[in-house]
């Protein structure tokens, strides 16, 4: 191995430590399509997560059954029995 070759080697272990280089810099199209693309997947994810909220409280609710044909429980002062 030649000197350039382990000089190159710390090159790619910057890469890696530098999350600026993880992303290639892209020409000015690809920018508008990927800054889209973001705003896009952002509001999609947004209505997502929502939707998870809403679907976790509508859950979570307890539903309580409505008293109904409550019978009068005879020489208990007035007792009602529930079915």
């Amino acid at each position: 191995m030649t000197e350039d070759s382990f000089t190159d080697h710390d090159d790619s272990v910057d890469y890696l430590l530098d999350p600026e280089l993880w992303c290639d810099q892209l020409p000015r199209p690809f920018k508008t399509v990927d800054s889209v693309l973001q705003c896009f997947l952002e509001d999609v994810w947004s209505v997502i997560e929502a939707r998870e909220v809403a679907r976790r409280a509508e859950e979570s609710r307890v539903n309580i059954p409505p008293l109904t044909h409550p019978t009068h429980l005879p020489g208990t002062h007035g007792a009602t029995l529930v079915r």
